[in-house]
């Protein structure tokens, strides 16, 4: 006799119901090979990498990385004129599969560069299509859940990344070698009932080219309030991405904590913010996405104070510190990135495509800036002194962007 106890009732039936409606996709493990290279490969293996060529070398080939990134507005844009969001987000994988290959040869500076560029404008193109799959295939009132589930898929696969950046760290070239494999194995899990979004195609208007069409929406969105919304956005993106550009080489110099410790620390933050995405994306609809997102930027900026602060102890104590710290930042970013994304969606004046572009964009733009920048500091002062200039662009996100913010508190949440 069988005497196996059932599932509670209900069970089977309910995640039945939620893989029908979409939120637990197929193809979000595509979209989680895409947090495998920007949010778990990028910030180990890459300064890893090039670290022997100095902190110059190091903040150049982060930056081609990054810089490529910023082409995401110009793929959003593009393919939601064209209706090929399917098309750009599949050919993202494959490009991104080579370029991690290529890189694993790159033995040149400008050869480690250029390898980045074409894997940063891969990441972006997918990150900007997978985000137009839902804020334009699925009504307002289901963004905050469908975006939450999505960026759990993202943690995952960062979590994922991080792993393999921790069993590489001594062996680099296999290492992206394996990130090109999980790559191409991306372009087959993201083809698995990836949406389609149904395409009108615009009223042709006299005398105005399709680039002339495309650059009218980006003027719009930037000379709107989503202008000064990615104002904010930028400067804590700038704090956030210098620390994450080398975040093995600012503990391994201050606290002197080995790569793949960091890499085990930052695992531990980023499986915890991994499971927060839906958690923030529920307290977006009913807090309103404004204030989870000011709860993400101030909360770092007071784990930036504690870490600055830490540099000046640089014993045991001041590793924990730091790697409390390191844990905790992580542990925020989903309820910047949720709070950010929504409100982006929510308050641009339309061309979603353009919108999450440009949003991609910001996260971009400040990793350049705090890729480039702080290496001249890094080199005249040392890793350390990065957490201090990360401080700082917290402090200017939150007195940039707070008289926004306090506005929109009290808007209606996404899609009430």
């Amino acid at each position: 006799m069988n005497h196996t106890s059932p599932p509670p009732p209900g069970t089977h039936s309910a995640l039945r119901s939620w893989r029908r409606a979409g939120y637990l996709a197929p193809w979000f493990g595509g979209y989680a090979m895409v947090g495998l290279v920007v949010s778990g490969i990028v910030p180990v293996l890459l300064p890893l990498s090039v670290t022997a060529e100095g902190p110059i070398a190091v903040g150049l080939v982060v930056a081609g990385f990054y810089l490529g990134m910023l082409m995401a507005p110009f793929f959003g844009s593009v393919a939601d004129r064209t209706g090929t969001q399917r098309l750009v987000f599949l050919a993202s994988f494959p490009t991104a599969a080579a370029g991690s290959v290529l890189f694993a040869f790159a033995g040149m500076t400008w050869a480690m560069f250029l390898c980045m560029l074409l894997v940063g404008a891969s990441a972006g193109a997918a990150q900007t299509t997978a985000s137009m799959f839902i804020v334009e295939g699925r009504p307002k009132q289901e963004w905050p859940s469908r975006m939450g589930w999505l960026r759990l898929a993202f943690g995952a696969g960062q979590v994922l990344g991080l792993g393999v950046a921790i069993f590489f760290a001594h062996r680099l070239e296999t290492g992206w070698i394996v990130v090109g494999v999980l790559m191409l194995v991306g372009t087959f899990l993201g083809w698995i009932h990836l949406p389609r979004i149904a395409h009108t195609p615009p009223a042709p208007e006299p005398g105005e080219t399709r680039r002339a069409r495309i650059d009218a929406d980006l003027r719009s969105l930037l000379l709107s309030r989503f202008g000064v919304f990615l104002g904010c956005w930028l400067f804590a993106m700038i704090g956030l991405m210098t620390f994450y550009n080398v975040v093995p080489l600012i503990l391994h110099e201050t606290f002197d904590i080995d790569p793949s410790t960091t890499s085990l620390v930052f695992l531990i933050g980023s499986a915890i913010g991994a499971v927060l995405y839906p958690v923030c994306g529920t307290l977006a609809r009913r807090w309103g996405s404004a204030r989870v997102l000011g709860i993400g930027i101030v909360g770092t900026l007071c784990a930036f104070l504690v870490l600055s602060l830490a540099t000046f102890e640089r014993g045991e104590v001041g590793a924990v510190l730091g790697s409390l710290c390191l844990v905790t930042i992580a542990s925020l970013y989903p309820a910047q990135y949720m709070g950010a994304t929504l409100l982006a969606a929510d308050i641009a004046p339309g061309g979603e495509g353009a919108a999450m572009g440009l949003f991609n964009s910001g996260v971009a733009a400040g990793a350049i800036i705090g890729a480039i920048v702080p290496s001249f500091l890094a080199q005249q002062a040392g890793y350390s002194s990065l957490a201090w200039f990360s401080l700082g662009a917290l402090v200017a996100s939150v007195a940039f962007g707070l008289p926004l913010l306090r506005s929109l508190r009290h808007s209606p949440a996404p899609g009430t």
